[in-house]
């Protein structure tokens, strides 16, 4: 991230006089205001690891569900390790029952294996004899499409054909608009809770971005948003979102931040290490039944806190994504306080420069914060004005993301 020490003329100073005039949305903003939705109902299996990562699977609304390696099961597997009939799978109201059905190699729910019937939870990972890795979820029809498009991409091989032609035909057009469907599918509208408000701003460079976000809400009402930027532009990087996306819907999960951004860090570094991918992500969990946030960086820029009318960087740290496998990322907790907002970004934020080839830097940012809260502004909105009055009106010198969480008074 560029900063700057030295003195500087304040670019928000006469911000509030031109609140009136408005933001100009025409432009390559997006701003989502979050909207209450039904809670997901349908159950489905993903497959985790091997030629089929990815796949899903949709569980029918038979009221008994069959798995096992036999034809008639109503799920099956080619599995040597299965039982014909290797266990049970009942819808009963809202709830998936999950049972071993006397199976030679037992079946598991995150680990542990089963003797009696249980209900799966959303994330549970499901284990069928030795080697069929499954994980539950309970996705609306938006979410399942998303999954399934990545995993055909996937397979289709064309999203690693994409990673071999960017290299040397940045330019090509037909890349582009592949890369940008795939980006407008996995940029989803979030989830709500009551008295968060939740701000989006996306900026693409060009027609497409190599950044990337999702908020989710876990089974336990907390707020999960996770942010990356991966290195490069263009083609090659906004492939790269894709690649993130799917890999993170496989560890999304998997415990804690730092526990997140672990696990993912291990895919990457694991399986595609010819791809060459990195990139920097911020995982951070929002509690607001016990008033916590807790956050973990892999060298992204810090979150800032906006607490009446202040701002101020919380900490960052940890590694690229993606550089070596069995790397540890650092963890941060913090109090939240009712009216807080805290802004989750990336280097489009700081890294805009003026005519005079100074960059906005993070003193900036802070500033912009401050004067968005005295004037009541949503701080992307705010932000994406202030970054055009710094720059001329010019372009930014990265793509920009920031989600802000606000918490109501």
């Amino acid at each position: 991230m560029s900063g700057n020490s030295g003195k500087h003329d304040d670019p928000t100073s006469s911000t509030s006089k031109n609140l009136a005039a408005g933001f100009d949305a025409g432009q390559e903003t997006f701003v989502a205001k979050v909207q209450v939705r039904e809670l997901p109902r349908k159950g489905i299996f993903t497959v985790m690891g091997g030629e089929e990562a990815g796949l899903v699977i949709s569980i029918p609304g038979n009221n008994v569900v069959t798995l096992g390696r036999s034809p008639e099961c109503v799920i099956r597997f080619d599995d040597g390790n299965l039982s014909r009939l290797h266990a049970h799978l009942m819808r009963v109201g809202g709830d998936y029952i999950f049972s071993d059905a006397r199976s030679k190699n037992g079946s598991y729910v995150n680990d542990n294996r089963i003797e009696e019937a249980v209900v799966l939870r959303d994330g549970d990972r499901v284990q069928l004899g030795s080697s069929v890795r499954l994980r539950f979820a309970l996705v609306d029809d938006a979410e399942e499409k998303a999954l399934r498009d990545l995993y055909q991409a996937r397979r289709r091989g064309g999203l690693l054909a994409a990673f071999e032609r960017a290299d040397q035909r940045e330019d090509l057009m037909e890349d582009l608009l592949q890369a940008r469907e795939f980006q407008q599918r996995i940029l989803t509208q979030p989830p709500s809770l009551p008295g968060v408000t939740t701000e989006i701003v996306y900026r693409p460079l060009d027609l497409v971005g190599g950044d990337i976000y999702q908020v989710s809400a876990l089974p336990d009402g907390t707020l999960r948003v996770f942010v990356a930027d991966a290195t490069g532009h263009g083609v090659k990087a906004s492939l790269t979102t894709v690649l993130i996306s799917s890999e993170y819907e496989l560890v999304k999960r998997e415990g804690g931040p730092a526990q997140v951004l672990a696990a993912l860090n291990q895919r990457i570094a694991s399986n595609f290490t010819h791809l060459s991918v990195h990139f920097t992500a911020l995982c951070a969990d929002f509690d607001f039944q016990r008033g916590r946030l807790r956050f973990s960086s892999a060298a992204h820029p810090a979150p800032c806190l906006v607490r009446q009318g202040d701002a101020q960087e919380l900490e960052t740290g940890g590694a690229f994504i993606g550089l070596m496998p069995d790397v540890e990322f650092p963890e941060w907790s913090h109090d939240l306080q009712r009216g807080d907002h805290v802004a989750l970004y990336t280097d489009g934020a700081v890294e805009a420069f003026n005519a005079a080839g100074e960059p906005f830097g993070e003193e900036r940012l802070l500033d912009a914060f401050r004067c968005a809260m005295a004037a009541q502004k949503p701080l992307g909105v705010f932000l994406s004005m202030v970054l055009d009055q710094f720059t001329g009106g010019g372009a930014l010198s990265d793509d920009l993301t920031l989600v802000s969480i606000g918490w109501s008074v």
